[in-house]
């Protein structure tokens, strides 16, 4: 399991766009954005080409 930097519960954005550009060999500078908070947090991850959505949930 990856560990990752936390603020109020949040991931960082950061490092989450590195996880997901990593897993999903993404090259290009890619920029990770927080989108929405809730039961599942969701975020955009994008360069001047592509656009992703990744979410996160939370498990029991």
């Amino acid at each position: 399991m990856t560990t990752f930097p936390v603020t109020a519960s949040i991931l960082s954005e950061k490092e989450l766009g590195n996880l997901v550009k990593d897993q999903y060999n993404l090259s290009g500078n890619f920029e990770c954005k927080l989108f929405r908070t809730g039961l599942n947090h969701t975020y955009f991850i994008s360069n001047a080409k592509n656009k992703y959505v990744v979410r996160v949930c939370k498990l029991p």
